[in-house]
């Protein structure tokens, strides 16, 4: 079996796949990547492995829906551009893609709307980096 991925309209997400007995809200909506509630814990750990598996991130990487970041399936991805990228990052001693997920959900979520806010034109470098500071000094 080889896991499918296609592009979709932010509309067009589905309700949140809930599998087994899970606690979670079938109304919510996927964003930004994808979300997957499986229990027991062994059928999650199996699932985790099929979507890493190395066939499977060839695929992806074919389709262009993503770099794989599994060994031995970088060798999928054609346009020159993502090669480039990945050669830079497969080099890099440190990456790190989402500086807010690195932080607490309360600091990365303050440094999302700080940013947004800066791009808005709604505040100001210094006043970001405060909010962002006491975000910070809060414990969040």
């Amino acid at each position: 079996m080889v896991l499918q991925s296609r592009q979709v309209a932010l509309d067009d997400l589905p309700p949140l796949v809930l599998v087994r007995q899970a606690r979670l809200d079938a109304a919510q909506r996927l964003c930004d990547r994808q979300a997957f509630v499986i229990e027991p814990l062994e059928a999650a750990v199996d699932f985790v492995k099929f979507l890493t598996s190395a066939a499977n991130q060839q695929t992806l990487a074919k389709q262009g829906a993503l770099l794989p970041p599994v060994k031995g399936a970088l060798s999928a991805v054609t346009d020159p551009n993502l090669q480039a990228v990945a050669q830079l990052v497969g080099n890099a001693p440190y990456y790190q893609l989402y500086y807010d997920q690195f932080m607490s959900p309360a600091v990365g979520n303050t440094v999302n709307d700080q940013a947004q806010a800066l791009f808005a034109g709604s505040t100001t470098p210094q006043a970001a980096a405060a909010a962002i500071d006491a975000a910070a000094a809060s414990g969040g």
